[in-house]
């Protein structure tokens, strides 16, 4: 697995930067190790309260227009003629 800020050609953006994309993508996962884990690097790589609890709100509005979408789904589907709730209708 690469680290974050790392593409196969070299380093893209610094690691701080990295790990906050890493810290808003670990809550848009509901991923607590990874987010554990992002937090305590991005700290090692001089992030500051304010940039950490910034990417945290980004993950965090991520995740939320994820969900709302996905309510929108379900509910479209749950009413469809053609639904028949056994999930062969995709």
């Amino acid at each position: 697995m690469m680290q974050p800020g790392v593409t196969s050609t070299g380093r893209a953006m610094d690691r701080r930067t990295g790990e906050l994309i890493a810290i808003g993508a670990a809550v848009t996962a509901n991923c607590v190790a990874r987010l554990r884990f992002h937090l305590r690097r991005a700290r090692e790589e001089g992030a500051d309260t304010a940039e950490i609890q910034a990417a945290i709100r980004v993950g965090q509005m991520v995740r939320k227009g994820a969900a709302d979408t996905w309510d929108e789904v379900a509910t479209t589907l749950a009413g469809m003629d053609s639904f028949n709730g056994s999930g062969d209708n995709e």
